[in-house]
């Protein structure tokens, strides 16, 4: 019940576009080195450095960027609701990005990656079109992500 009362009432819904040529020619070139799974921690390796979030892009898909930190509760929170939502939605792919350098204790407002996309607050999300163009950022793309949490997770049992 909370999760309903916690997910209800946001709008916008992420709408599918068709392919193009355009697109095409991305998929024919693309870095397919994040092509594949639906949730992938990107910089796991790395975290909390400055990365190119483009290149993780699934082009044929929706991308949410998801910037987070073990340290961020409302990051940690909805988690689990973005992994099931790949599940249940295979046009919508999540690739997260830790902000937090090693040994840092903490949310890390002073890393290089919280510096280079100018992160005021976390989790903050960037949503990209299956072209590859970004549809929305900040609150703008947090309500959509919560709005297909909503329709699609929670509420999947009225489907």
């Amino acid at each position: 019940m909370r999760r309903k009362a916690l997910f209800a009432g946001l709008c916008c819904t992420v709408l599918l576009t068709a392919c193009s040529k355009t697109l095409k020619d991305k998929l024919a070139g693309a870095d397919t080195k994040y092509a594949a799974g639906a949730y992938v921690d990107v910089n796991s390796s790395d975290p909390g450095k400055e990365i190119d979030v483009k290149k993780s892009i699934a082009y044929g898909k929706y991308t949410i960027i998801d910037f987070t930190s073990e340290y961020c509760s409302a990051c940690e929170a909805i988690h689990p609701y973005l992994e099931e939502l790949c599940k249940m939605r295979s046009d919508i792919v999540v690739r997260s990005f830790d902000v937090n350098r090693p040994g840092v204790e903490g949310i890390d407002w002073e890393s290089p990656l919280v510096a280079q996309y100018h992160l005021h607050q976390l989790p903050t999300f960037r949503i990209y079109d299956a072209s590859g163009h970004l549809m929305a950022e900040g609150d703008g793309a947090k309500n959509q992500i919560m709005e297909a949490i909503n329709n699609d997770v929670v509420h999947a049992d009225r489907k």
